[in-house]
């Protein structure tokens, strides 16, 4: 398992609805989409693994209280995956650099 921190200052890309591409923050892209509770600064880390099919995001955590905020949904009946879940992972995957 691989492990990448994001400050409040790293910049991230954020595709919209119309197909531009704006600057913004992990943190500012999980509070929009009500991942996140609002005011969180600390440093968020991102666990995922290099697997057979490509890079998977399995958690999104507060990296000094441990607090999960994200987690991949692996078991339907713990709750269904939504469009935030979408976003989110297609967003990291695209422009957060994850190597």
């Amino acid at each position: 398992m691989k492990e990448q921190v994001f400050t409040t200052k790293n910049i991230i890309g954020y595709s919209t609805d119309n197909g531009d591409v704006v600057d913004t923050t992990l943190h500012e892209l999980m509070t929009m989409l009500k991942l996140l509770p609002e005011n969180i600064t600390d440093s968020l880390c991102v666990s995922y693994a290099q697997e057979f099919d490509g890079i998977h995001i399995h958690e999104i955590s507060n990296l000094l209280t441990d607090e999960i905020y994200w987690q991949k949904n692996d078991l339907p009946e713990n709750r269904m995956w939504t469009d935030s879940d979408e976003i989110l992972v297609e967003n990291l995957l695209m422009w957060g650099e994850l190597a």
